[in-house]
Formats: structure tokens, C-alpha cells, sequence
């Protein structure tokens, strides 16, 4: 069985689905081998597994980006389609980002760095993964609600977007905790709020953009697992039980946890509504800030 990973090797969500495949492997007596397909934000490894035979044998970390905001980032242009091309089997795990600045920023709270957005000459950068990326559209949330300065600097992918901020090139990032994780731990970057409706648990004292005054400014960013779309229900059944039973061990609930990441599955049908959902709702994001490829 192959996992096709749509980012680089090392990359959060790499490390993630590697986790998974061990203790899929280690429970099913299966091998799956993690296959990376970065680029595009996710269209080059997504396009490979609708064009996959659909015998269960190859299969797909979708995500918020790939499977939602992709549909009206790209429109015409994106050479599958979400749903019609894929076999939804279950959520896998879900996370929201923060928001981090350099250490020696001025700002220590939301409010300071709206504050700043306002009152500095040429307003606050912010970094994203890249333009439609969830990091930008966070960004363009916060920057509508508080009707600040804040100046969109696309980046291709989170890891030079982290170096960035740590050289004091931007001035703040939307980001996954467990992207910066190493850096917030040494000192170096600083998180100001979770733009999700609850704090981390390795998080407790750093409030939710809510809690922040900024009840508009959340996005879930999840990841979950599809087969090429005419994959025979019995083939899915046992793909689904096999990664649910894993996502069940107290070990991999507890190693994600500690990186900020919930470990969740559901059922297909689940997994279905909620792909449907966000590319209604991320759509109307995308289309408000002008996001989309022409």
C-alpha cells in the first residue's frame, strides 16, 4: 500500500503520516510506504492518485487545501475534482495554526500587533505557505475584522517563510505549531494567539483568536485519508478500519498531541460533508480577498 504524502520529506505532515503508516504496519502486518508528492499545493500528488488504479493500493493524504480551498483557488484549472474524483475514507488528524512573531517583535498580544498594523508606516507583513494557503487566508480574516495594515508575502512552503521571520524579514506568520514548534521552544519565536475555537493543550496560557477580540479570524486545518473514487466498498471498509484502529493507540494520540494535533477520524460520510462544507465556506474566502488563479 502506498500513502502519498503531498509535501516535502520532514515536513510536519510528512512526519505525521509516517507515524500513522508505522503503526498501521505494525497492527495490520501490511507495508505502506509513505510516497512524497510535494508541489502545487497538493495538485501533483492529488492528480497521481485519481489516476491510480482504485484497488485500495494507493492512497492519499487530502487536506483542507488540496480537497477545498484548491476548488475555488483554481476553478476550471484544477485537473480533479474534490469529490467526484475520490473515495473518501476518514478524517485522520486536524489542527489550527497560530500566529508567531519574531521574539524581540514589539507586539506581545493581538491587540499590540493590530495596533501596530495601523499606526506603523507600510503596516505588518505577514508570511503564508503560499497565496490560497490557509496561512493567507487567516491573514486576510485578520487584516477585514481589524481594518489594519496588514501586507500578504507568499512564500513557497512554511520552511522559508519560517526563516523569514525569524530574521525579522516578516513580521508575523500564520503557521502549524508543530511547523515552529523547536523555535518557540529555544526562544526564538513568540506565539500570540491559536486561530481555532480552543486553546492547546500544550498551549494553555496563549488565548484563541476569539478570546483575542477576533472572533472571525478561524480555520481548521484538517488532513484525511481518500482512495481513487470506484474503489470497492469492501476495499475502503478495511482501509478504514485499519487507519481508525491506529489513530485509536494511545501512543500516536499522544505523540500527535504533543505537536498540537488532534488525532481524529470518522466515518466517510463524515469526511465527505465536511470537504463539502469548507469549499463552500473557504470558497467565499478565497473569492472575497480575490485569492484565485486567473
Amino acid at each position: 500500500m502506498t500513502l502519498v504524502v503531498p509535501f516535502a520529506p520532514g515536513a510536519s505532515v510528512d512526519l505525521l503520516s509516517r507515524l500513522l503508516a508505522r503503526e498501521v504496519s505494525r497492527t495490520s502486518g501490511d507495508t505502506i510506504v509513505v510516497e512524497n508528492r510535494p508541489g502545487a499545493n497538493g495538485i501533483i500528488g492529488a492528480e497521481f492518485v485519481k489516476n491510480a488504479a482504485p484497488d485500495g493500493k494507493t492512497l492519499y493524504v487530502a487536506n483542507v487545501g488540496s480537497h477545498a480551498i484548491n476548488t475555488s483557488l483554481y476553478g476550471t484549472r484544477l485537473p480533479y475534482d474534490a469529490l467526484r474524483d475520490f473515495s473518501p475514507i476518514s478524517l485522520l488528524w486536524r489542527f489550527p495554526s497560530v500566529l508567531a512573531v519574531p521574539a524581540d517583535s514589539p507586539a506581545h498580544t493581538v491587540a499590540e500587533l493590530v495596533a501596530l498594523a495601523r499606526h506603523r508606516a507600510g503596516g505588518v507583513t505577514y508570511a503564508s505557505a503560499g497565496s490560497g494557503s490557509g496561512g493567507h487566508l487567516l491573514g486576510e480574516m485578520l487584516r477585514a475584522q481589524s481594518a489594519a495594515q496588514f501586507i500578504h508575502v507568499p512564500y513557497k512552503g512554511a520552511a522559508p517563510a519560517v526563516i523569514d521571520l525569524l530574521a525579522g524579514r516578516v513580521d508575523c506568520f500564520f503557521v502549524s505549531y508543530s511547523s515552529i514548534q523547536k523555535q518557540v521552544e529555544r526562544g526564538q519565536l513568540r506565539i500570540l494567539a491559536v486561530a481555532g475555537d480552543n486553546r492547546l493543550a500544550v498551549l494553555p496560557q496563549v488565548p484563541t483568536l476569539q478570546e483575542a477580540g477576533f472572533d472571525q479570524v478561524s480555520l481548521q486545518n484538517w488532513f484525511g485519508l481518500v482512495a481513487p473514487a470506484r474503489t470497492s466498498v469492501p476495499e475502503l471498509r478495511r482501509i478504514h478500519c485499519l487507519f481508525t484502529s491506529a489513530l485509536a493507540q494511545p501512543e500516536v494520540v499522544r505523540q500527535m498531541a504533543e505537536q498540537g494535533v488532534e488525532a481524529a477520524s470518522s466515518t466517510p460520510a463524515e469526511l465527505n460533508a465536511l470537504m463539502r462544507r469548507d469549499i463552500q465556506r473557504l470558497g467565499d474566502v478565497v473569492r472575497a480577498v480575490g485569492a484565485a488563479v486567473e
